[in-house]
């Protein structure tokens, strides 16, 4: 994606590029994820293995790789508590496990041959908390127990696609589905799915969602080539007037983005997402392209009916990739100093 573009346009190269599987083009990079101090990072690969790395201003250097998951790793977590770090995974082969990236071994295993479960597709941890998504089915471990606390078989219909627990530490549980369904708990007085239950917003089947705004009362959902905004905050306060529904829910964004960015010649293929800077308040959505760059586009955090959605790019990432980006993490130091992405080229990349 080339051209003059906007004179606000900062465009970025790779700080660093790493080939996480030299000996084998086809390994994709599906996701990546980021200790909070930003030196280490894990790659969830499509070859059923977790590969760890250490990040500094040398760039990128392999640390080691966790293997043992029979099936496609779906989801994965760095967990930082006291002096440890730690790496928790999942996996369609029914287990989430828990990793020492030391000693590079399982610790311990939640699920697979004493308890049948099948696929889990997601995963969350927090405060010795995990939940594992699944087939229409959420399940939560104790992580220092290994004992199963609760099991959520009721709030979704179909593959529930992403769990989170509110970064802000208050005991709000958020869930999404291919159904369409993004749910919304209190763990106030433990976990229930009856009791936790708050309320519920049906769109489109939902592949990703995370938060924005100050205080994180907004979430943004990616559906396939589309995106909804939703005050879920205002959704549940029984005394407001506002935030019944989405403020913004479309099946394709794609043409209002290559509309704002008219004066680059190329075009966005698809949506990566979405990413909030709680230093600046910025809030942006990430469109690709088919041959690996990455723009920032930002968007209007409180849209109506006729507004329009985004502004001209403010962030161009290219030269690193050249095919299908699967994840991009921008970090809240600041989207133009730090963020890490991984594609179908089988490399890992660094941005600053």
């Amino acid at each position: 994606m080339r051209g003059e573009g906007a004179d606000t346009l900062a465009r970025r190269s790779a700080r660093s590029v790493a080939r996480v599987d030299p000996g084998n083009g086809a390994c994709s990079v599906l996701d990546v994820v980021s200790s909070s101090d930003g030196e280490g990072l894990a790659a969830r690969l499509s070859n059923k293995q977790i590969k760890l790395y250490a990040c500094d201003q040398s760039g990128l250097r392999e640390v080691s790789g966790l293997v043992g998951h029979t099936d496609r790793v779906t989801g994965m977590a760095i967990v930082e508590e006291g002096d440890g770090v730690g790496v928790c995974s999942c996996s369609l082969d029914g287990t989430v496990r828990f990793w020492d990236p030391r000693s590079r071994r399982e610790v311990n295993r939640f699920g697979g041959a004493m308890v049948k479960m099948e696929g889990l597709t997601c995963l969350a941890v927090k405060n010795s908390i995990i939940a594992a998504g699944g087939n229409g089915i959420i399940h939560f471990w104790d992580m220092r127990t290994q004992q199963k606390l609760a099991d959520f078989p009721e709030t979704h219909e179909m593959e529930v696609t992403k769990v989170a627990f509110h970064p802000s530490g208050a005991p709000k549980f958020f869930s999404s589905s291919s159904d369409g369904h993004l749910c919304v708990f209190d763990f106030s007085n433990g976990l229930d799915e009856d009791d936790g239950f708050e309320g519920a917003q049906n769109l489109s089947p939902i592949e990703d969602f995370g938060f924005y705004g100050q205080g994180g009362l907004s979430i943004w959902c990616k559906l396939s080539s589309g995106l909804a905004l939703w005050e879920w905050a205002k959704f549940l306060d029984i005394e407001s007037d506002e935030g019944t529904g989405p403020m913004f829910n479309s099946m394709d964004v794609r043409p209002s983005m290559n509309e704002a960015c008219a004066e680059l010649k190329g075009q966005v293929d698809y949506v990566l997402g979405c990413h909030f800077n709680q230093q600046s308040g910025e809030f942006l959505t990430i469109g690709g392209t088919d041959g690996g760059a990455m723009v920032g586009f930002p968007t209007n955090p409180t849209p109506r009916q006729r507004d329009r959605i985004f502004a001209p790019p403010v962030l161009l990432l290219e030269g690193a990739h050249n095919d299908v980006v699967r994840s991009l993490t921008l970090f809240n130091s600041g989207f133009r100093d730090f963020g890490v992405s991984g594609g179908d080229d089988g490399r890992l990349a660094v941005w600053g």
